[in-house]
């Protein structure tokens, strides 16, 4: 029996003959946690520092093993754990415990707010312990398999995360949405564009899914820690539904920004095999003089329209 104030590090079973006895004791450990306590005590609770204030049954029954005091800091909880170990076998990272909610926060603050199901059970999360954070609203569904962490509100960058999270691990940000996100000038949507492998017939609300066929691994990056697409696979994208105007204005506002590659356009023509849209940005870069017409508003935009005539 290791002493509970030990610096060992926790082993992951509990396996053995001295296992019950263990659970017995975690057990005991509880109910004297549980009893009632001096008035005194209640109103100042014990430091971890100051073994005085502890009462000796309690001291005395705490002594319990490494193994169980580093999986949780609950008291209340040992005998739970040691118990459900010993008969299902479970893993510690499926317990929750202080640990796992400190590693969903921090997945959280690198993904805007949102976590997707799958990353949920990746962190060891059950769909029951899924269902009582969300009943506790500790988590709050933003699409299907998609939550944010803590409070429902999202910011922009938070949306567009949840629609890319929410169509699968591999899916990116494309068309118009991530020309909005290049800040490349073109009108958005209702809809988030998402590009996503085996998108065929899937519906989602709030996002239009597009399919990731002709998609290449260089035509994908991440962008404020959103999976997108790159600016020349971006406009390639939008030619698809823009106006040869928008797709003038989109490449002024690429070269303004010094995020014009002529190199990386080329190359994703050169896999375009004759997709839509092709022709219309082999045109506007042919003609065009890129940077001549860049505007700033939509009032520019008009005042362009009138002088070309």
């Amino acid at each position: 029996m290791v002493d509970a104030t030990s610096n060992a590090p926790p082993r992951s079973g509990l396996a053995g003959p001295g296992a019950r006895e263990l659970a017995a004791r975690a057990l005991a450990a509880v109910r004297a946690i549980e009893s009632p306590r001096p008035r005194s005590l209640r109103q100042h609770p014990r430091r971890p520092d100051d073994r005085r204030a502890a009462p000796a049954s309690v001291a005395t029954n705490v002594r319990v093993s490494c193994d169980v005091r580093a999986l949780f800091r609950n008291a209340t909880a040992i005998s739970i754990d040691v118990m459900t170990r010993l008969e299902r076998g479970h893993d510690e990272r499926n317990v929750p415990g202080p640990r796992l909610d400190a590693e969903l926060a921090r997945v959280a603050s690198l993904q805007h707010g949102v976590v997707a199901l799958w990353q949920l059970v990746d962190l060891g999360l059950s769909a029951s312990a899924v269902r009582s954070r969300v009943g506790a609203g500790r988590l709050h569904r933003a699409h299907r398999g998609v939550f944010a962490v803590g409070h429902p509100s999202l910011t922009r960058d938070g949306r567009l995360l949840a629609a890319v999270l929410a169509c699968g691990p591999s899916a990116e940000l494309s068309h118009r949405a991530a020309a909005g996100k290049w800040e490349l000038g073109l009108a958005g949507r209702t809809w988030v564009d998402v590009t996503a492998p085996g998108s065929r017939g899937r519906r989602r609300p709030g996002i239009r899914v597009h399919s990731a066929a002709t998609l290449h691994p260089a035509d994908v990056t991440v962008v404020d820690a959103i999976p997108c697409t790159t600016v020349a696979r971006t406009l390639l994208d939008v030619c698809e539904d823009a106006t040869r105007r928008e797709i003038e204005r989109a490449c002024d506002r690429a070269e303004a920004r010094r995020l014009l590659d002529m190199r990386a356009i080329e190359e994703v023509l050169s896999r375009a095999n004759g997709r839509r849209g092709s022709g219309l940005l082999r045109s506007v870069l042919g003609v065009h003089s890129v940077g001549s017409t860049l505007t700033r508003n939509e009032l520019e935009e008009r005042f362009l329209a009138i002088c070309r005539g």
